[in-house]
């Protein structure tokens, strides 16, 4: 087996990775399933919804100020964890069968406010130049992907405010046919299809705001955005662990970061801590 060296390029590392699992133990873990997949999408979706209950009930019953606090606090952390399906949706192995994927990747996708097309062009050209800071979208000076180098930036970033602002943005520029010198993974029919997501993101966002406003309801903003606001910067927290602070360059066991957590965190996040492993295979 190789050794491990720091500037060890990206293919050696990889292959230092992999080699230390037998092959059998390789192909089982790597065995997708509609069945775990469906359990998993269930948990998450039954814990969500029953946090909603609860905040929803400690608001129409004007529960104490405290209770009502815990309960959306609750709800926000739970919520954070959405963007967890889209990522795992969008490599297509969260269920053997692709449709699966794809309609559980645009419902995560639109309750965390990330359209699941331009979100796999962006994080797929990550994978292909992890650690590289030229190619690497996350390593690009952007609202959302920004060096955290002071203090302030730490408290910025994990504020999820430059998230936001990045968010809303980024669709409006999209829906414009806008896109950035760094989009450089956007091109051709790819580009159309993201440009045609977001447009149809937007209109539904619109005609759910609307539907609001017209019946007067709040149901959705305390259910929905408010939480979704709250809970950023649990998720922002956790995406820091996997890269920041990590060595630039090709080599995967020196640029990503496995985090050791908890069993009931890792189901949560739908076992996203294993990061390293999963840029390895």
């Amino acid at each position: 087996m190789s050794t491990y060296s720091s500037d060890m390029p990206r293919q050696p590392s990889l292959r230092l990775v992999r080699d230390a699992l037998p092959q059998e133990d390789l192909k089982e873990l790597m065995t997708k399933s509609d069945l775990k997949g469906i359990a998993q999408w269930t948990f998450q979706a039954a814990v969500i919804l029953l946090s909603a209950m609860l905040s929803l009930l400690c608001f129409d019953y004007n529960a104490p100020t405290v209770c009502t606090a815990v309960a959306l606090v609750l709800q926000a952390f739970l919520m954070s964890f959405l963007f967890m399906p889209l990522h795992e949706c969008t490599h297509l192995t969260a269920f053997k069968t692709r449709s699966l994927n794809v309609a559980v990747a645009h419902i995560s996708g639109f309750l965390c406010f990330r359209p699941p097309l331009h979100y796999k062009l962006y994080h797929f050209a990550h994978h292909r130049h992890t650690g590289d800071p030229e190619h690497d979208p996350e390593l690009q000076e952007t609202p959302t992907d920004f060096q955290v180098d002071q203090a302030w930036k730490y408290f910025l970033y994990i504020s999820g405010l430059p998230f936001w602002f990045d968010r809303t943005t980024t669709l409006v520029r999209h829906c414009l046919g806008i896109r950035w010198e760094s989009e450089s993974y956007l091109s051709g029919r790819s580009w159309d299809r993201v440009v045609m997501e977001a447009r149809t993101y937007v209109v539904l966002y619109a005609l759910l705001t609307l539907g609001s406003y017209v019946l007067e309801s709040p149901v959705l903003w305390r259910i929905w955005v408010f939480p979704s606001l709250l809970g950023q910067p649990f998720l922002r927290y956790y995406l820091m662990l996997e890269h920041f602070g990590c060595t630039h360059g090709a080599n995967m066991l020196a640029n990503t970061r496995t985090t050791i957590t908890s069993p009931w965190y890792r189901a949560l996040a739908w076992q996203m801590p294993f990061h390293a492993e999963h840029h390895a295979f």
